[in-house]
């Protein structure tokens, strides 16, 4: 069973960085059009190299030479480079390591700002850089987030907290096409979806199988990973909720000034979890 799921999750997780393209949208030109696109041909060619990859590392090591002793990984490092195969296979993780970081480090901050902007996070995170433009304290806030997790735990103990809270986002965030697709008051007209709603079932029924197995799993790990999470509730009625009530609508609006920056807080959904279940109270 553990071997399924840590199958599923690597193949999920694959195909992740789907979901953080929205978070810039704000920052895309014409996102109603290009934004599709992007998630459209990036899901195709990242799919297309992932099962092509694996061919090839299956071709180099079929499964009769694969050892317990050794990984998988290593292997085909040997199989292709030699002797150093597993320092330049290594390498070229770091490499592509690296190259996520890097998206992720200018896709997660976004995150804040929007929060802040609607008044669900600290109003000081909305603040942009006077030079750069950029969400700096936002960027501040998620770097120092991080260095404080990698620090506590190990790898595995991260991913282990945080991988069903990710998952369980997700899906909600699929799961809101439902709410959109039918037109809510904050929305400007209902969503359109092709073939709805074979698309987003066909997506939140493997979803939930992979949800479950992982919490039958490693219980312990999902259930603190999600009370964390549960934690932002109280918080943000005792605290933002507060909070907005004592300024007016606008007051934040002059902090982004022109930058492509500031209309980020228009297409980033800020709180999903808070903001799905309000949204599915207005439908109703």
């Amino acid at each position: 069973m553990g071997a399924l799921i840590g199958g599923m999750i690597a193949a999920f997780f694959s195909l992740g960085g789907w979901w953080d393209v929205s978070k810039v949208a704000g920052e895309v030109r014409d996102p109603g059009r290009n934004l599709p696109r992007a998630l459209l041909l990036g899901v195709t060619i990242v799919t297309f190299v992932y099962i092509l990859i694996s061919l090839v590392f299956l071709y180099l090591v079929p499964p009769e030479r694969i050892d317990s002793r050794e990984t998988f990984a290593a292997l085909t490092g040997k199989a292709l480079f030699g002797r150093a195969g597993g320092v330049v296979l290594s390498l070229i993780v770091v490499v592509t390591v690296l190259g996520s970081l890097a998206a992720l480090l200018m896709a997660m901050p976004r995150v804040c700002f929007a929060m802040a902007r609607d008044g669900l996070f600290f109003p000081a995170a909305a603040a942009l850089h006077s030079r750069y433009h950029t969400p700096a304290r936002a960027i501040a806030i998620q770097a120092i987030l991080a260095s404080l997790l990698a620090v506590l735990g190990t790898f595995d103990e991260i991913l282990a907290y945080f991988t069903v809270p990710t998952v369980v986002f997700v899906g909600l965030t699929v799961a809101a096409v439902f709410v959109l697709g039918r037109g809510a008051r904050n929305t400007e007209e209902p969503v359109s979806v092709p073939w709805h709603p074979i698309p987003p079932l066909l997506f939140l029924v493997p979803t939930a199988v992979l949800l479950a197995l992982m919490a039958m799993n490693k219980r312990k790990h999902a259930g603190i990973g999600l009370a964390v999470v549960l934690l932002g509730l109280p918080v943000y009625h005792l605290v933002f909720t507060r909070l907005a009530l004592r300024e007016a609508p606008g007051d934040a609006s002059g902090l982004a000034g022109s930058s492509p920056a500031s209309v980020a807080v228009e297409t980033t959904c800020p709180a999903p979890l808070v903001n799905f279940v309000l949204l599915v109270l207005e439908c109703h």
